[in-house]
C-alpha cells in the first residue's frame, strides 16, 4: 500500500511506474510488468488542501499499523515531516 494524493491520478500512476518511491522499488522490479501487479485507488477526494494533508497523514498511520506493509516512510505530506528534511540534507552533502 502506498498513500499518495494528487491533483493528476494517471500522470501520477505512470510516474511510480516509470520511477517508483524508494520502498516500492524492490517490488517494482520483482513483480513485472507494473501495470498487472499494481494498482491505483481514488479512495478521497477534496478541494481543500489542509483536509487532504490530514486524510493522508491518517491513511498513512492506519496502514502502517494494520496492513504492516505499507511503502510510505513519512507520515504525510513529505515536507511536514522533519525526516524529509534530513533525508534532504543528507542527500545535498553527498555531492
Amino acid at each position: 500500500m502506498y498513500v499518495g494524493q494528487t491533483i493528476r491520478p494517471e500522470d501520477r500512476y505512470r510516474q511510480h511506474a516509470r520511477n517508483p518511491p524508494l520502498r516500492m522499488k524492490e517490488d517494482t522490479t520483482k513483480f513485472k510488468p507494473f501495470f498487472e501487479h499494481f494498482e491505483m485507488a481514488i479512495i478521497y477526494t477534496t478541494s481543500e488542501k489542509y483536509l487532504a494533508d490530514r486524510i493522508e497523514k491518517k491513511l498513512i498511520r492506519q496502514y502502517q499499523s494494520e496492513v504492516g506493509r505499507c511503502y510510505n516512510i513519512m507520515r504525510g505530506r513529505p515536507t511536514s515531516d522533519p525526516l524529509y528534511w534530513t533525508i534532504r540534507r543528507k542527500k545535498s552533502n553527498k555531492k
